[in-house]
């Protein structure tokens, strides 16, 4: 069970000091050590809850920005090995700057759950779902996939979003992946693409968009997908502490990278302590209504941006000071 932090509401008014701090202070570890490292692992028994268990953990390779590892869990709904990806944040100079960016998004956010440009319930459950098959947040997982069901998406269905493209086909399957695919939507490849890339998605793709969504709705689908990027690598980066605690997390971090991560889960430990006992109250309830769906989506933008603006002005601040293409 997720363990909440004492002093909350110190720590709530201190945490993004820290945040702030870390970054400052680690400007040139940020610069020189990764941020993002990818971890092999397989386990005949591995089930997305427990994809932290690190036991079986086979290699390891880095690139810059967060952290992220590879597992292989068995066989999914679509037939050959599920392969998952995990991504958490490492240091605070990258949380800051993501922060920022998604702060940015907050009314595109409140947008795609209300308003001329709102997306459909089903249709944002199901970008959810395809931005968390890549990054495979648990928090993410169990809320999403709740409210997926609460929205109308079966049982199989929500399978093959949390699979993406990492599926394959096995003749038995064949026939229901083949009536899955012939239905997506393109703003599921998309979303399946924003992850990926880690939002850097390629020009062709936003033009596709467009044109398929007109540019307002078109801005709400992206904004769904900044608000999952935002929750799945902050629920993995309270995960990442927990891990650790337990003996199983990263062993090449550094330092300031253990600190960010305490500081991390001292802030936000409440918020996805919460999202993980309403996952379990979505659990008992039926399917509701599109607008009930929609006031959902508006009730977790609120709070989540209550947490997110205050780290997301110190990042706006802070790429200020340090990124020359700040905009």
């Amino acid at each position: 069970d997720l363990e909440l932090p004492n002093n909350l509401g110190l720590s709530l008014v201190r945490s993004p000091c820290i945040l702030l701090a870390l970054a400052l202070g680690g400007a040139t570890i940020a610069s020189n050590e990764h941020t993002y490292c990818h971890i092999q692992s397989t386990s005949d028994g591995c089930t997305r809850t427990c994809a932290f268990a690190m036991a079986a953990a086979t290699g390891e390779s880095s690139a810059g920005g967060k952290a992220s590892r590879v597992a292989v869990c068995g066989t999914g709904l679509c037939g050959a090995p599920l392969v998952i990806q995990q991504a958490w944040w490492t240091n605070a100079s990258q949380c800051l700057s993501d922060h920022w960016k998604i702060l940015k998004q907050l009314p595109s956010i409140m947008g795609a759950y209300v308003g001329p440009a709102a997306v459909d319930p089903s249709l944002g459950e199901k970008i959810m779902l395809s931005v968390n098959s890549h990054n495979d947040c648990p928090f993410c997982t169990s809320l999403h996939g709740e409210l997926a069901r609460m929205a109308g998406i079966d049982e199989d269905e929500r399978s093959c979003l949390l699979e993406g493209e990492k599926g394959g086909t096995t003749s038995e399957d064949a026939d229901t992946e083949s009536t899955l695919k012939e239905k997506e939507d393109p703003a599921l490849p998309y979303a399946r693409t924003f992850a990926a890339t880690n939002g850097q998605v390629p020009e062709e793709a936003e033009a596709e968009m467009a044109t398929a969504y007109g540019p307002e709705k078109a801005a709400s689908v992206t904004a769904l997908c900044w608000f999952l990027y935002w929750g799945s690598l902050g629920g993995n980066t309270i995960n990442a502490l927990r891990a650790r605690f337990a003996g199983t997390g990263p062993k090449d971090s550094s330092f300031s990278s253990r600190v960010f991560e305490v500081a991390f889960f001292a802030y936000y430990g409440v918020l996805f302590g919460t999202i993980h006992c309403i996952s379990l109250l979505f659990g008992k309830l039926p399917t509701v209504p599109k607008g009930v769906s929609a006031a959902i989506g508006v009730v977790l933008c609120v709070c989540a941006g209550v947490f997110i603006f205050p780290v997301g002005m110190f990042g706006g601040l802070w790429s200020a000071l340090t990124d020359p293409n700040f905009a």
